[in-house]
């Protein structure tokens, strides 16, 4: 199984630097440029199945990449639930200074912990099982949990069923979501989510290959 991981495109948001997790932001010009780019660079690749998160930021993403294809067919296109963005709650909207100025208590719980939400926004466990969940009933990925239970040495090796080896799979979502995925689909500690960064106007690969999950492309934009 082949995944193609994407990162929306920016919005004024990005640009601005502020926090936003569930606030529905459209694309902006170079956010659209940037979906095009990505459709660019897939429009050879007929994708099996296709996964957005349900915010307008990935749909439009999303829809920009599929209808770039070179005569290409696409199978399923699907929303799902399970990728949509971190709620962070009263954080929504701000940037970093202005959270400092306004809700300063909250910030430093948050850097001290980010595992715990800003009021009114989710718990990262809540987060990351989601999406974990999504590997495992979406994906059909199993060993999963038995690996991440058991110690290196004894690990299970990662399958899919027979049927969905040779599939093409792009999902579409954003920097937080995508963070997890790479941790879990490496069988690495959830802190790991700091060891990555997701850019926009570029894609990543994975290959669940051999029981492995094998990181083919990292933010490649050529």
């Amino acid at each position: 199984m082949q995944l193609y991981l994407v990162r929306h495109g920016e919005t004024e948001w990005n640009k601005q630097y502020r926090y936003y997790g569930r606030t529905d932001i459209p694309l902006n010009d170079e956010g659209r440029r940037q979906a095009e780019k990505i459709g660019d660079l897939l429009k050879d690749i007929s994708f099996d199945k296709i996964y957005s998160s349900p915010l307008l930021r990935a749909k439009q993403t999303e829809e920009m990449i599929a209808h770039r294809k070179n005569g290409m067919a696409h199978g399923e296109r699907k929303i799902a639930l399970e990728l949509a963005e971190q709620d962070l709650g009263i954080f929504e909207g701000y940037t970093y200074q202005e959270l400092q100025t306004h809700f300063p208590e909250q910030v430093k719980m948050w850097n001290e912990d980010f595992k715990k939400a800003p009021h009114g926004g989710e718990i990262f466990d809540d987060f990351y099982k989601r999406i974990f969940t999504f590997c495992e009933k979406e994906l059909e990925i199993e060993g999963l949990q038995q690996r991440k239970q058991e110690s290196r040495k004894q690990k299970q090796f990662l399958m899919v069923p027979k049927e969905r080896e040779q599939e093409k799979v792009l999902i579409v979502s954003h920097l937080a979501v995508i963070r997890c995925l790479f941790t879990i689909l490496l069988g690495m500690d959830e802190d790991a989510i700091w060891s990555f960064t997701v850019e926009q106007g570029a894609y990543s690969r994975i290959d669940i290959e051999d029981g492995y999950a094998i990181i083919r492309k990292i933010n490649q934009s050529l």
